[in-house]
């Protein structure tokens, strides 16, 4: 049974993707030759030949190679391509088992064979006899089938030898991932630095004392003529203690008189009646003297101030009840309360004037007059630079009650200047 062959003729610039398409294309061919001319691009790499390969098993086709070129011979044989390295040659079925030692068979009729050139015309049929070519091994009968025609450029360049750069992809791609996986390893794990740069300098400065004062001639030196302007505004406004101050019991307070009577067996010494003399009531409350006293003798008297040993309203009492002097043996010497002791007090919480009730008063009132006077002085500078004495204008407040005083109410006098 012969075997119909289709030779295939390889343009110079047809990739590996355009063999695949026209092998194909030959569905209801079985074996499939290509004449590849030196310098084609399509199998320029072993990749290519196993593409090819790969392909023409999948289709359930047999491929042939016709070409001179030992290295294409080698990289056929090495994919399980049959290659053979002329025309004639594929006639005579001589096959190359090892690129450069396959003697050729001459061509029918003496004329030496040749590798057909890429351009050949296509559809030319190549047949032996009516049964077509009859080779050592098999009958064959081929068909020729050029590559489609294509627009040729102005000025082709002649295809480099070699592997193309689509054989090249899958390597270019792993080798651009790993680059991106060092730079990120790099990133995150390669120790790191942070260089300060410090620049020193030596400050150039020099300080000037200019001194101004109203009627100073301007331009003498380091003096400078000034005139003084002077604004004010004051208020007087009531203000309310808020302050809360504990007060301790407060002892009752009063004055006791001291009589000394004396009518037999006297001398005239003076009595002396130290301060802190013990006297009390007949109900047991008592007092003590804030002062030491002297009594004449044989008769005299003399008043001192005394107050409660008990603090609280306890303490308090009428007029004529303190006629106890205790722990006196003179029987001479009397006491006596003109007057009722009072002032004693139980502890209470009382309202007391407190530093920031005076300073909300003043604040309140500066808001508004700290900008109005300093208007009235750059008013009254007229034009020129207005510099301001000491702490420039401030608020400054008077009271008629000191901080701490027990109050309902007081006064405070603010002024701006």
């Amino acid at each position: 049974m012969k075997t119909l062959a289709k030779l295939l003729y390889v343009e110079a610039d047809e990739e590996i993707t355009d063999l695949v398409d026209r092998l194909r294309d030959l569905s209801l061919e079985d074996e499939v030759t290509f004449v590849v001319p030196e310098r084609a691009r399509a199998l320029q790499s072993a990749m290519s030949f196993r593409l090819l390969k790969r392909y023409a098993d999948s289709y359930g086709k047999r491929v042939n190679l016709v070409s001179s070129d030992p290295r294409l011979q080698a990289m056929s044989l090495e994919a399980g391509v049959t290659a053979f390295p002329s025309l004639a040659a594929y006639d005579t079925g001589t096959e190359v088992h090892q690129p450069g030692l396959v003697d050729e068979a001459p061509a029918p009729g003496g004329v030496p064979s040749a590798t057909v050139p890429a351009g050949a015309a296509s559809g030319t049929r190549i047949a032996g006899g009516s049964g077509g070519v009859a080779t050592l091994d098999r009958p064959r009968e081929a068909s020729v089938i050029s590559a489609p025609p294509k627009k040729t450029p102005a000025a082709s360049m002649p295809a480099r030898p070699g592997p193309s750069f689509r054989s090249y992809r899958p390597y270019l791609i792993g080798a651009g991932a790993l680059a991106i996986v060092a730079l990120l390893v790099g990133i995150l794990y390669l120790p790191s630095a942070t260089a300060t740069l410090s620049v020193s300098g030596t400050p150039v400065k020099a300080d000037v004392t200019l001194l101004g004062a109203p009627g100073t001639a301007a331009g003498s030196g380091d003096h400078f003529a000034t005139q003084a302007v002077h604004a004010s505004q004051s208020q007087t406004m009531p203000g309310t203690a808020t302050g809360q101050k504990q007060i301790d019991a407060q002892p009752s307070s009063g004055s006791v008189t001291f009589t000394y009577s004396c009518t037999f067996f006297c001398d005239n010494n003076a009595k002396s009646i130290a301060a802190g003399t013990s006297v009390s009531t007949g109900e047991g409350k008592q007092y003590l003297t804030q002062k030491a006293i002297t009594v004449s003798s044989p008769k005299g008297s003399a008043s001192v101030q005394v107050k409660a040993v008990q603090p609280g309203p306890s303490g308090n009492t009428e007029p004529h009840t303190i006629t106890n002097v205790n722990n006196s043996r003179d029987f001479n010497l009397t006491v006596d309360n003109a007057q009722a002791t009072t002032g004693g007090a139980d502890p209470r919480t009382a309202t007391v004037i407190q530093q920031s009730d005076i300073d909300g008063i003043r604040d309140v009132y500066a808001k508004d007059a700290v900008p109005q006077v300093t208007d009235q002085l750059t008013s009254k500078a007229q034009g020129l630079k207005l510099v301001m004495v000491g702490n420039g204008v401030q608020a400054t407040v008077t009271a008629d009650h000191k901080v701490g005083e027990e109050v309902s109410g007081f006064t405070v006098t603010i002024k701006v200047s």
